[in-house]
């Protein structure tokens, strides 16, 4: 007996079943992330990138509404990270 992967939605965190769905695969040694602008940190330099965390490679979701959940979380959470820097 085969097993299948039962993908989650990294967007609402609801099972995406055998259905069509995005798959994004992020590689973080390419500098993936969100970009910051200069003076968003203390780093008073040019833009920054805050790269995925480790692990965080692979990505599925419903669809662009669901997507959008994630990375307005992420985008929200590297800001955060950057003005405790």
């Amino acid at each position: 007996m085969s097993q299948k992967p039962q993908y989650i939605c990294d967007g609402c965190e609801k099972p995406i079943g055998e259905k069509p769905h995005l798959s994004l695969v992020l590689n973080p040694s390419q500098a993936c992330g969100v970009a910051l602008p200069p003076g968003t940190n203390k780093n008073k330099g040019g833009w920054v990138v805050s790269q995925l965390q480790h692990g965080e490679s692979f990505k599925h979701f419903h669809n662009g509404k669901c997507i959008a959940l994630w990375a307005d979380a992420w985008i929200k959470r590297a800001v955060e990270k950057a003005k405790k820097a």
